[in-house]
């Protein structure tokens, strides 16, 4: 891949540095609320946990890159990955149906699949879609090209990841932990890839709550 610049870089090159350092500055900050928050809900039940991680995502992940993007930057919801082209309204719908909705219908044991649903939307599938693509990897790519935005973006993906696992069970999941890490970091590149050439985050948003809700569902069906 050449090691072009994303297309919306400004001229000011201090600024991209700038917006890509506040990116990365708002994730560190994220990670170490989320790592709090998890520390203080062990042995909590699960519905606690839920809306804990629900409020702490709205307030933290999808709230700030908005302000952000807004207020700092002065910029709109095409530096956010989130504007969709008129004419993709259709195939994007349709891919949507295929990818979200035809599969429900094949599997086996559907119960909670709605609720399941709304957890990707609101702090799993695309949230980090909108986080990670959306708002993170187009600022790196804006300070350091596609090629190197894709790979940090990614190994923050997948970081982030391992930091989750470890702050949900401490370090004696370590194994587990960097394995999750690896595969994050690998489907990040898939999910950049898909970003990069979509410009926005809708294709890869579908293909990973999709992935999320149903890859294990009929993995188990076919008895893989």
């Amino acid at each position: 891949m050449k090691n072009a610049k994303h297309p919306e870089t400004r001229t000011n090159g201090v600024e991209v540095r700038k917006f890509a350092l506040i990116a990365i500055g708002l994730y560190i900050l994220s990670e170490a609320l989320f790592s709090i928050l998890s520390l203080l809900t062990r042995g909590q039940t699960l519905s606690y946990i839920t809306w804990a991680n629900a409020i702490m995502t709205v307030f933290v992940r999808w709230i700030p890159p908005f302000l952000i993007a807004i207020h700092i930057e002065k910029r709109g919801a095409d530096s956010l990955g989130i504007t969709i082209r008129r004419e993709k309204y259709v195939i994007y719908a349709v891919g949507a149906f295929i990818g979200l909705i035809l599969p429900a219908i094949f599997v086996r044991d559907n119960k909670g699949l709605i609720t399941e649903f709304i957890e990707q939307i609101v702090y799993i599938g695309l949230l980090e879609e909108f986080f990670y693509r959306g708002y993170l990897m187009t600022r790196l790519c804006n300070w350091l090209g596609n090629g190197k935005g894709l790979f940090w973006s990614s190994f923050i993906f997948g970081l982030g990841h391992v930091i989750s696992r470890v702050a949900d069970h401490g370090f004696g999941i370590m194994d587990k932990a960097l394995l999750t890490g690896g595969q994050a970091f690998l489907g990040g590149l898939i999910f950049g890839l898909i970003y990069l050439k979509a410009r926005n985050i809708w294709p890869g948003a579908a293909l990973h709550v999709s992935t999320n809700m149903y890859l294990y569902k009929f993995i188990e069906m076919f008895g893989f």
